[in-house]
């Protein structure tokens, strides 16, 4: 009798879903801001307008932070179990290099090239969510 280990079955019954997200063999980097989204005190608020996206949520110290995107033309919330066979871990923020969503939408005309996007994910692991979000500019308050 084999036996298969857990992460074997995971990769198994995710790997269709990842394939759909983009999320195999992603080249990631490790982003660092002024405050951690670990560990954060309440769910994020997230508000879209004019395709500026900003995420307000009080980090671990309690004190109220706010990203903001700005020129954003896809964003959306992601389960952390949605990517569970990836190394990314819901604590983190990570950018997305040679990003097949950017890719994606200058295909279809959506953004072109030139304008240099960027592709993240940012984790917060106390709701075992990410959101994903690609964007033009960004500052952090």
């Amino acid at each position: 009798m084999a036996f298969v280990r857990a992460s074997q079955i995971l990769a198994n019954y995710f790997s269709p879903l990842n394939e759909a997200l983009g999320l195999l063999d992603m080249d990631v980097t490790s982003i660092k801001l002024k405050s951690s989204t670990a560990d954060c005190e309440e769910q994020p608020k997230i508000e879209w307008n004019n395709f500026d996206l900003s995420i307000n949520f009080k980090n671990w110290n309690n004190q109220e932070v706010v990203l903001k995107f700005f020129d954003v033309p896809h964003f959306k919330m992601i389960s952390s179990d949605e990517i569970a066979v990836t190394d990314l871990s819901d604590d983190s923020i990570y950018e997305v290099k040679n990003s097949d969503l950017i890719e994606s939408l200058v295909k279809c005309g959506e953004i072109t090239s030139e304008e240099q996007f960027q592709h993240w994910f940012i984790g917060f692991n106390e709701i075992g969510s990410f959101v994903e979000v690609v964007f033009r500019g960004f500052s952090e308050q």
